[in-house]
């Protein structure tokens, strides 16, 4: 994300936890990884830290909204980072502001993401009031989305793509899980630079994995970076336009040759 977006977003995050204030629970559209990085920065300066929680329908949903809470329930809840324990004291309020749609094929053909989430916009439906779309082996995909997308989804979803289709909502529930298909990769690198660390995901030469960085392709932790000697870390997210995303595991472990052992995640 650029500065400008950072800013917009900080402005959005203050008004929501402003209002919050007064009284009553407040929250965000949809926010996507990269909002969501940054978000957790913000919320502490804006002063909202112990009184936002972020949350997508379920525990580990990658697209987020940002539920601002009046001050009272500081003495209500005493850690916000405890998902059960919120989910339990506000499973009210979040069964309100997020639904959950499963829609189903008829097995006519395979449904892929792509196939749910195009359709879906097809319909005219912003991508900021959709959340997750977790696609099941049998054609299915439970979608997480805002009160009034649920309800057009509901009534007026009866085909993706060629196939026709079943909708029915499905109760919010603290237990459910979802597990993203990775790919995972190891490797050996000479160092953490980034431009090392490009060059072991995408398979291309160190030289090459410096033009994409100096290009602008690449991202680590949701913003441009075109600086080869970055260090990347345990944790961190690097994308790769063209390549995919990938998520760091380690990248500290020294080999007897003094290489450094790289583990990640690819998104698939």
């Amino acid at each position: 994300m650029d500065e400008k977006k950072i800013k917009q977003l900080s402005a959005r995050l203050s008004d929501l936890f402003s209002e919050s204030q007064r009284g009553y629970i407040t929250f965000s559209s949809f926010l996507d990884p990269a909002e969501i990085f940054f978000s957790k920065a913000l919320i502490n300066q804006i002063g909202a830290k112990g009184l936002c929680f972020l949350y997508g329908g379920y525990k580990d949903a990658e697209r987020k909204c940002a539920f601002f809470l009046p001050e009272f329930y500081s003495d209500i809840i005493e850690d916000i980072d405890d998902f059960e324990n919120v989910f339990s004291v506000l499973e009210g309020e979040l069964s309100e502001a997020v639904k959950a749609v499963k829609i189903k094929g008829s097995g006519y053909r395979k449904l892929s993401h792509r196939d749910f989430l195009g359709a879906l916009l097809n319909m005219g439906i912003e991508r900021s009031a959709i959340g997750d779309l977790c696609i099941t082996e049998d054609n299915t995909c439970v979608l997480f989305a805002n009160a009034s997308v649920a309800s057009l989804v509901l009534t007026g979803c009866e085909r993706i793509g060629s196939d026709k289709v079943k909708t029915e909502e499905i109760p919010l529930s603290g237990n459910f899980s979802f597990e993203r298909k990775t790919k995972p990769i190891s490797d050996t690198v000479a160092s953490d630079r980034l431009d090392c660390v490009v060059s072991a995901l995408s398979s291309e030469s160190r030289e090459k994995a410096k033009t994409l960085i100096l290009s602008g392709l690449v991202e680590c932790n949701y913003s441009v970076s075109e600086r080869t000697d970055l260090r990347v870390l345990e944790g961190d997210t690097v994308t790769i336009r063209g390549t995919g995303k990938f998520i760091i595991d380690s990248i500290t472990e020294e080999t007897k040759k003094g290489r450094i052992r790289l583990a990640a995640r690819k998104y698939i």
